[in-house]
């Protein structure tokens, strides 16, 4: 009987424990997941993009997951324009939004260290360029983000997308204000893994400003599976510069995943 008690404690206790970690971390995705995508500009391959939940972490007394991204450009790119950008954002573990984000830039000629500090309660960024040893800081009337860190915003909170999201977007040397209009569902096609199919996904579009838009599948990962950002040329005209899913790893404990994802392995 005492055997039948000291066991029905400890099961007790390890469903606490267990009941606990999952409570405090309730998200669709994990440390370790891994996503890339090809990058196309008028029928060319441009480069890639791939970005990893790292780990987790403490910054300033505040749990934070570490992304890590890289962009770089395809081996026939680098004979006209070489991209080759690092860089790592220190994500708040529970509300998702960076904290602080650490790039090492490489854009033609131009290569800088650019570190961006960013008080997201008192409402300002301080934008350290560590190459240049130049700063300055610009006030913040919304939230902050930069592209990546507000696609894994979305896939935790998809109900703040409902009608039109306003946050400020982090640019290089300043904060723009940014609106996302949530369009509904579309079907669309996703070259590397749908080729001729087409596929649903949640559509959100930039309101005003060049139209980015974000194309996030309707499974319960919502991983964006295409951006479209065009690019302004001279004399007006624009070149649309797509980024396509092709590669997904899950992340630790994710387990089984939607079928469209199985194949697409790092």
């Amino acid at each position: 009987m005492r055997i039948r008690i000291l066991v029905l404690a400890l099961v007790c206790v390890v469903v606490a424990a267990w009941s606990s970690h999952a409570g405090d971390d309730p998200h669709v995705f994990a440390v370790g997941e891994m996503i890339g995508y090809q990058l196309h500009a008028a029928g060319l391959f441009m480069g890639t993009q791939t970005t990893v939940l790292e780990s987790v972490d403490r910054l300033d007394g505040r749990d934070v997951y570490i992304l890590r991204g890289h962009t770089k450009s395809s081996r026939f790119m680098n004979m006209f324009y070489r991209v080759d950008d690092k860089w790592l954002v220190f994500v708040d573990r529970h509300e998702l939004v960076p904290l602080r984000l650490e790039k090492d830039m490489w854009e033609g000629k131009r290569k800088a260290s650019l570190i961006y500090h960013i008080d997201q309660q008192g409402k300002r960024v301080v934008f350290e360029n560590t190459t240049s040893g130049s700063s300055k800081e610009k006030e913040a009337e919304y939230l902050v983000f930069d592209l990546f860190t507000l696609a894994y915003y979305y896939r935790q909170y998809p109900e703040r997308f409902d009608d039109v999201f306003t946050f400020e977007f982090l640019e290089e040397r300043n904060l723009k204000t940014v609106h996302f209009k949530n369009e509904g569902e579309v079907m669309i096609k996703v070259v590397p893994i749908s080729n001729r199919k087409k596929i649903p996904a949640v559509k959100l579009k930039q309101v005003g400003g060049i139209g980015i838009e974000i194309y996030v599948s309707t499974d319960e990962l919502r991983i964006p599976l295409k951006i479209v950002t065009p690019a302004r040329l001279k004399k007006g005209r624009t070149l649309n510069v797509e980024m396509n899913l092709d590669k997904y790893k899950p992340g630790e404990g994710q387990g089984d995943i939607p079928e469209l994802y199985r194949d697409l392995t790092f």
